[in-house]
């Protein structure tokens, strides 16, 4: 048949990508040039991995040097709440390590957007540091955060200064991964507010951003902590609603 359409015909067994084919498959003396190969590529994933730090060769190992090599690193590092939302901490370290789609961002990426201004002020160009610690939209929040919690002004510029201030704020007990908790929220509904501005018809008033924040977050936290906290006390002075 080989002739008739012109090929040159072969004999079994032959080799194809370089190994056996048309041998005896049931013996096991055929599979050993098959799985020599086999180890032999495994054994360079090993090296590789051990070369890398990884450790041995395992499924977990595996997955670090993937995650290594493929997942953003930021130096300074986002905690996982567990008082509020999963999106809401997807989001928190998204925004540490500035790869939301600030029209700055979009704008280094090549896409064509027709301004980098902040939408909220135009004032200044819209990047992470300055919608949410620097835009007039977002500095007023962090004021009333410091008058409802109780504390001395909150100063910060960036999200590597949040990080220092939190890193060395002292505040009693699990007060703290509430507070925590209270940060990540407000980033959440600036990012929220900004967007509805931009694409809703008629957005929010910039007068109930925080009200919604605080009703949002007593929500969050209270049902994630299984704790029932007083709704005034919350309200009123929540480091002692919460260790009461």
């Amino acid at each position: 048949m080989a002739n008739h359409i012109g090929c040159a015909s072969l004999k079994a067994p032959f080799q194809y990508l370089g190994l056996l084919v048309g041998q005896n498959m049931y013996r096991i003396s055929i599979w050993k040039d098959i799985v020599a190969k086999v180890v032999a590529r495994l054994y360079k994933w090993k090296v590789a991995l051990v070369s890398s730090g990884m450790g041995d060769f395992s499924v977990s190992s595996t997955r670090s040097f993937i995650d290594l090599k493929s997942l953003p690193s930021s130096p300074s590092s986002t905690n996982w709440c567990k008082l509020v939302p999963i999106n809401v901490n997807v989001f928190a370290w998204r925004l540490a390590l500035d790869k939301l789609p600030t029209w700055s961002n979009l704008a280094n990426r090549g896409l064509d957007v027709l301004s980098i201004q902040c939408p909220l002020c135009d004032s200044d160009i819209e990047n992470i540091d300055h919608l949410f610690f620097n835009c007039h939209l977002s500095k007023v929040p962090y004021l009333q955060v410091s008058i409802w919690w109780n504390l001395d002004d909150i100063v910060i510029d960036s999200f590597d200064d949040w990080v220092s201030w939190f890193a060395f704020f002292r505040i009693y007990g699990e007060a703290k991964s509430w507070l925590e908790g209270v940060f990540f929220s407000l980033w959440w509904h600036i990012w929220d507010f900004e967007n509805a501005q931009i694409f809703a018809n008629s957005g929010p008033r910039a007068a109930v951003l925080f009200d919604n924040f605080v009703t949002q977050t007593f929500y969050w936290c209270m049902t994630r902590a299984n704790k029932n906290i007083n709704w005034v006390g919350w309200l009123q002075n929540p480091q002692l609603a919460i260790c009461s």
